[in-house]
């Protein structure tokens, strides 16, 4: 009888330990497929990828709407097309280049939480403090007067934002190729590929946290850049059945950096 006791309990925990393993592959997957979906977006706006002098890019917008706006203050037509001329040739360069290669994008093959480190003064883990910083960050996101994000958002991102400075989720190991797509493949290390042409220094993705409806969430993505380490809050939607990218917003405006 004792025997068979045990072997029951037995069959109990180990369906226990095995249902709680699914579950979590489920979800972790379902991180990574959003991701997926909106990462590639998002680095082709990042400065520091190629892909971003692209016609329709991040740096290409941002060096064709300063050459615009240099050239109105100084009404010099000719000009104007001179550097939209030499504009279109770079990034021309850099279609050619990537027509038949990938970006190498060097990252972390953990998944971890955002762990949220207060600055000293400030600590958004305060709801008092955390009221004051929302009522700033919902101005910055529905009016952009600061122009930190390339439209304006919905302010639930900002309850996105305290649900990563509130999240107490666990890191976890993913396969890497999964979120290969556009342009870029990603590693731990370089590697010699014939297919890939330019390195994308990465640094750590952090899970993304999820409004109660499903239809927004909020991830963390973490690069070189030449403060040394940079970070950015990434900003996606449920759109017609698909995940997009939206925007992102720094880090160090939240936080200190870890």
């Amino acid at each position: 009888m004792l025997e068979m006791n045990m072997k029951k309990h037995l069959f109990y925990i180990i369906m226990f330990l095995t249902a709680g393993v699914h579950g979590q592959i489920r979800n972790d997957s379902f991180e990574v497929h959003v991701i997926k979906e909106t990462l590639f977006s998002y680095l082709n706006d990042n400065p520091n990828s190629a892909a971003s002098y692209l016609q329709g890019n991040g740096m290409y917008e941002i060096l064709y709407n300063s050459i615009s706006f240099n050239n109105k203050l100084n009404s010099d037509t000719v000009e104007l097309q001179k550097d939209i001329e030499r504009l279109h040739v770079i990034s021309d360069s850099f279609a050619q280049l990537l027509s038949n290669k990938r970006i190498m994008v060097l990252v972390n093959d953990t998944i971890f939480p955002y762990n949220y480190m207060a600055k000293d003064y400030s600590n958004l883990k305060d709801e008092e403090e955390w009221k004051t910083k929302y009522a700033y960050l919902k101005n910055d996101f529905t009016l952009n007067e600061m122009v930190r994000l390339k439209d304006t958002i919905s302010a639930e991102f900002v309850d996105l934002i305290k649900r990563q400075i509130d999240s107490q989720k666990a890191a976890y190991k993913i396969y890497l190729t999964n979120l290969n797509k556009g342009y870029y493949v990603f590693a731990v290390q370089p590697k010699k590929n014939q297919d890939t042409t330019y390195q994308f220094r990465g640094d750590k993705l952090y899970r993304p946290v999820f409004n109660k409806e499903f239809d927004k969430a909020c991830y963390l993505f973490s690069y070189s850049c030449r403060d040394g380490i940079c970070r950015d809050f990434i900003f996606i939607e449920l759109r017609g059945g698909k995940w997009r990218y939206l925007d992102s917003y720094p880090s160090h405006l939240i936080g200190k950096e870890d």
